[in-house]
């Protein structure tokens, strides 16, 4: 149950700087989930604050939810109760840089998309993209353990982590990790953190290791008559010696909209030197019919864009509902036989990286209700047939779904309890569970 909104203003009010605490009802729907909007908005300034916001929920069992731009907020149930949104956006500095070494100290606040603007200066990157950097920060990434569509040739969240800081259930701050490349101090707090949803803590600071920015690309379309063609071609081409740094499949609405005339077809991505380029296109060509490859890399800017930001909203994603597969790569042509049954070629966009195994599938405001809830039970059965996974990666609004099962399930329940005693962080969020 919700605690009383005067108590909690008049409590939040009274422990934090006044600019730091909103109750303004046209400020408070702006944080809105699942058509619920907070009883309060907090904007810390400092570590410190954040850490005397969360001890204030604690103690008065109110729920809150850490925000950064919000671009992943609906790919996660609505929580269960809603009292405060932690904002967290007047975190944004960075804290150490240190080119020489390839690390990286950044609040929790800090746009990627501005990162990625200083770090290129170094010719160094964080090697994954992020689907709308404009709109992602740090905080978020690592919530969600964001992964980019060329994951062969980058890395994960996880494995670019060094230290990360969050403050836990009781307003207590904790560190992991460190600041080097080689570290072996304490607990292994990121891996913990990362993909967390913000169910066990408020992440206030991450340390990134980086790597050179890789001196070539080149980005390839391969146009095909039918999903299940582009896949049966894709998978040919992950087979690939030097395989590609990425591969993705798009189907009906996203390929007639990024590419091609055709409804479906294969992105293709290398990186490297200009000799491992060139070997991995001419090895492409042997296995794959028809590949035009972009003249520059500017020409395939959309089309990678589009791709890169498919899973999320935005104003070339107008999704009203999306749903996700985690399967073997073996299994991607037997699902997309299926799952044709449940596309609407005008209302439907399919992106499935191949080389993950993983399938998005988006529904627009146009989609049938009832084909959406179809298309909602057929993944789920056909993932459970597979040993796979499925989920609503896109959250419509005023749906419910059963918790999904997961493995982990038992031992991810005791560090919840012991991260977040009173239960404050995000409840329901992660996948209806906690």
């Amino acid at each position: 149950m919700s605690v009383p909104s005067e108590a909690l203003a008049r409590e939040l009010a009274a422990r934090l700087p006044p600019e730091s605490v909103c109750t303004d009802r046209a400020e408070r729907q702006r944080f809105a989930l699942g058509g619920v909007p907070p009883q309060a908005v907090v904007y810390p300034s400092s570590e410190e604050e954040v850490a005397t916001a969360v001890a204030c929920c604690a103690e008065l069992r109110a729920a809150l939810v850490p925000w950064g731009g919000g671009a992943r907020q609906r790919q996660v149930p609505p929580p269960w109760q809603y009292d405060v949104a932690l904002v967290l956006s007047r975190l944004n500095r960075v804290l150490r840089y240190e080119p020489d070494d390839l690390t990286m100290t950044v609040q929790c606040g800090c746009r990627m998309d501005s990162l990625a603007a200083v770090l290129a200066a170094r010719r160094q990157w964080l090697p994954f993209d992020v689907a709308l950097p404009g709109e992602s920060t740090v905080g978020g990434v690592v919530a969600s353990a964001t992964v980019g569509w060329e994951r062969s040739g980058q890395l994960s969240t996880r494995d670019l982590l060094l230290g990360v800081t969050f403050v836990a259930g009781r307003g207590e701050v904790v560190r992991g990790g460190g600041s080097v490349v080689k570290n072996v101090a304490g607990y292994d707090m990121m891996r913990l953190v990362a993909g967390s949803w913000g169910t066990l803590g408020v992440v206030t600071q991450v340390t990134w290791k980086l790597l050179p920015e890789p001196p070539e690309k080149a980005v390839g379309w391969v146009g095909c008559r039918s999903l299940a063609r582009a896949i049966e071609q894709a998978l040919a081409g992950d087979r690939v010696r030097p395989q590609p740094s990425g591969l993705a499949v798009v189907g009906f609405g996203s390929g007639a909209a990024v590419a091609d005339p055709q409804r479906a077809g294969v992105v293709v991505a290398y990186t490297g030197s200009a000799g491992e380029v060139q070997e991995g296109k001419s090895a492409f060509e042997e296995e794959v019919e028809d590949v035009h490859w972009f003249p520059h890399l500017g020409a395939a800017t959309g089309l990678v864009r589009r791709i890169r930001d498919f899973s999320l909203v935005g104003p070339t994603h107008p999704w009203a509902a999306g749903l996700r597969l985690a399967l073997l790569p073996s299994d991607l042509a037997a699902c997309v036989e299926e799952l044709t049954a449940f596309l609407d070629e005008d209302n439907t966009s399919v992106c499935i990286w191949p080389q993950r195994g993983t399938v998005y599938v988006r529904f627009t405001e146009q989609s049938e209700r009832s084909l959406m809830r179809r298309a909602f039970l057929w993944a789920a059965e056909f993932a459970q047939e597979h040993r796979g996974w499925a989920w609503p990666d896109w959250w419509p609004e005023g749906w419910e779904f059963d918790a999904v099962s997961l493995p982990h399930l038992y031992l991810s329940r005791h560090i919840k309890d012991a991260l977040d005693p009173m239960g404050i962080f995000s409840p329901g969020r992660y996948w209806r569970h906690w």
